[in-house]
């Protein structure tokens, strides 16, 4: 998601927008993310949400159709944050197990105009990501002190001076 926020293009006009659809680990869910930097002059609470909720719903039934192997998307919709000094989230789980033909329709007569996963500049890419660290496949032994080493312990001595005399 990080990269799909720096990614946000930096056009001129009242309305820019970026789209990311990434799958889940779940292979029948995917996320919509939406992001919107809006330069025009609607209230923030009763004009601009409810518009971005609108389009993010519409922006993720188009998923649906066009990515058919989701029955569940899950959508979110923010300000652009690289250009928004404030910030609000707007979250929608479209279900589309059942997608009848009257469903998809719609979906497709909203889109006309937005062109949502219909541009040129479409890319696909996948990408794992872990943040884990890979378990180790050999369990590999700490270095042995040779007896002519200066000592680990810091004295300055050599090993069979210091910790490696035999009592």
């Amino acid at each position: 998601m990080q990269r799909a926020i720096n990614n946000f293009p930096d056009l001129e006009g009242t309305v820019t927008r970026n789209i990311s659809l990434m799958p889940s680990f779940y292979k029948t869910t995917a996320y919509v993310f939406l992001q919107i930097r809006n330069k025009g002059t609607d209230d923030y609470e009763t004009q601009y949400r409810p518009k971005r909720r609108a389009i993010l719903e519409i922006a993720c039934g188009v998923a649906r159709n066009k990515f058919s192997q989701y029955s569940k998307i899950v959508g979110i919709g923010i300000d652009a944050p690289k250009f928004s000094t404030r910030n609000s989230e707007d979250f929608v789980l479209l279900n589309c197990k059942e997608w009848p033909d009257k469903q998809r329709r719609f979906y497709e007569e909203q889109n006309k105009g937005l062109r949502f996963f219909e541009t040129a500049g479409l890319k696909s890419e996948i990408k794992t990501i872990s943040n884990f660290p890979a378990p180790s496949k050999s369990k590999a032994r700490p270095k042995k002190t040779g007896r002519n080493e200066l000592c680990p312990c810091g004295s300055g001595k050599k090993y069979k001076k210091c910790h490696g005399t035999y009592s």
